[in-house]
């Protein structure tokens, strides 16, 4: 989604940004907003003070309103994650090249069960 978004906004992303902070990302706030959703899923003791203070960041440098919204995208993300997990969700019979491509650049694997790759 983020990537289509991007491509749709003409807006330039190496979708490695998320796993390296290097990496060209011209979506404003991204470093910001990256720390944020890793702050929402972390768990442990230090989560809550990290999570309260990236979320002051965010308000601080986008307002109220916009630190809602991230959070009800990272929310929404969570949810379809969740879903998709319950269920068993496979993405067919063959993954595409470019999930494939994807899962190398964030230096993951792609799950066995979501088909042959």
């Amino acid at each position: 989604m983020l990537r289509a978004s991007c491509e749709e906004s003409g807006i330039a992303i190496d979708l490695s940004c998320i796993v390296d902070d290097t990496a060209k990302c011209d979506v404003e706030h991204a470093a910001l907003l990256l720390a944020f959703a890793d702050s929402v899923l972390a768990t442990g003791p230090d989560a809550e003070p990290t999570l309260e203070n990236v979320r002051a960041q965010l308000v601080a440098n986008l307002g109220e309103a916009r630190m809602f919204r991230a959070a009800g995208v990272v929310a929404n993300f969570q949810m379809m994650n969740r879903a998709l997990d319950v269920l068993g969700a496979q993405f067919g019979r063959e993954v595409s090249p470019s999930v494939v491509e994807l899962a190398a650049v964030l230096d993951m694997q792609v799950p066995s069960h979501w088909g042959n790759h």
